[in-house]
């Protein structure tokens, strides 16, 4: 096995364990646009821990949700999102 295979991966999705563990950083008076659909199961996380949470299939370049962005993004198109980031008026947790 390669150990570096994960370089060439996007597709490394956040545990339970991780949002549990920031839970307390997230504001729960906001709703947390999780941005990056990934296989879809950090939204129902995020819901769990009492989270209001938009968690849709969307095109994160084409919309703006929510009030605070809280995702695991796609390392791989890192300067095309910060670069969106950018022109957001959110707060961001990545």
């Amino acid at each position: 096995m390669n150990p570096f295979a994960f370089l060439n991966n996007d597709e490394y999705m956040t545990p339970p364990s991780a949002w549990e563990a920031i839970q307390k950083y997230i504001p729960k008076n906001k709703v947390i646009w999780e941005a990056f659909y990934g296989d879809g199961k950090s939204g129902d996380v995020l819901r769990t821990l009492g989270f209001k949470v938009i968690h849709d299939e969307v095109d994160f370049f084409e919309i703006n949700l929510g009030d605070v962005i809280v995702s695991n993004p796609p390392f791989s198109k890192l300067p095309q999102i910060l670069k969106r980031l950018a022109h957001l008026n959110s707060i961001v947790w990545l």
